[in-house]
């Protein structure tokens, strides 16, 4: 049987997000899915994947994100 994989979100670009997105990079089976921050560009320049946003409310609204 196929692992699920669950995608997991960050609200907030700071210096902690590195350590919860280090975290998410070491547990099978998790992957960072999101970023948000009120600054769209903090998001971006944090996650260079397919969804920063600037809204948290944003962020796993999406069942493929």
């Amino acid at each position: 049987m196929a692992e699920k994989t669950i995608g997991a979100g960050i609200i907030g670009s700071g210096f902690v997000a590195d350590i919860h997105a280090a975290s998410f990079a070491q547990v099978q089976g998790a992957r960072l899915a999101a970023v948000a921050s009120s600054r769209l560009e903090n998001a971006e320049a944090f996650y260079g994947g397919p969804w920063p946003a600037s809204d948290f409310r944003l962020i796993g609204s999406e069942d493929d994100r």
